[in-house]
C-alpha cells in the first residue's frame, strides 16, 4: 500500500462539525454573526429573543446587564442549535466505536448547554406556578371555592 502523498489524499479520521469556526465567528463578530431575519434560523432566534425578553418583563424593564445576558444567551443558543443539527443529521453515531468514547463535539455540546443553562439562571428565569390576580381570588372565595 502506497502512503498518501498530499494532505488531500489522506483520509480524515474525524468528522468536521464546524463548531470551532462558528465559535470564532461569534466571538469576533458578536451579534453580527447571527443570521438575519430573512432566514428561518434568524427568525427563530429573533422570536426566541423576543419571548425571552417578554418573560423578563418586556424590553422597557430589562436592565443593561440583563440585555447583555440575553444577547449572550441568543448566541449560545445558536451554537447549541447548530451542534444539534450537525449531530442529528451528519453523524451516524454519537459514539466513536473505534476508541469507545463520545465524539468531542458531543462533549462541547454539553458544555454549551451548561453555559446556556447558567446564563438563563443568572437572568432569573425559573418556572413559576401561575398565580391569580386579586379580583379572581376574591371571586373564587366568594363562590366558596379554593383560591389556589
Amino acid at each position: 500500500m502506497m502512503p498518501a502523498r498530499t494532505p488531500k489524499e489522506r483520509r480524515r479520521p474525524y468528522t468536521k462539525s464546524g463548531i470551532y469556526t462558528l465559535k470564532r465567528a461569534v466571538a469576533a463578530l458578536g451579534s453580527r454573526a447571527l443570521p438575519t431575519k430573512r432566514t428561518a434560523l434568524g427568525r427563530a432566534l429573533a422570536e426566541w429573543r423576543t419571548s425571552l425578553l417578554a418573560d423578563l418583563g418586556g424590553v422597557d424593564t430589562v436592565s443593561t446587564q440583563q440585555l447583555a445576558l440575553v444577547e449572550l444567551a441568543v448566541r449560545t443558543k445558536l451554537l447549541v442549535d447548530s451542534v444539534d443539527a450537525f449531530l442529528l443529521t451528519d453523524t451516524p453515531s454519537l459514539v466513536d466505536k473505534r476508541h469507545r468514547r463520545l465524539w468531542p463535539v458531543v462533549r462541547e455540546r454539553q458544555a454549551l448547554v451548561g453555559q446556556l443553562q447558567s446564563i438563563l439562571r443568572d437572568l432569573g428565569l425559573r418556572r413559576q406556578k401561575p398565580t391569580m390576580d386579586l379580583a379572581a381570588y376574591l371571586a373564587a372565595k366568594a363562590r366558596g371555592g379554593e383560591g389556589s
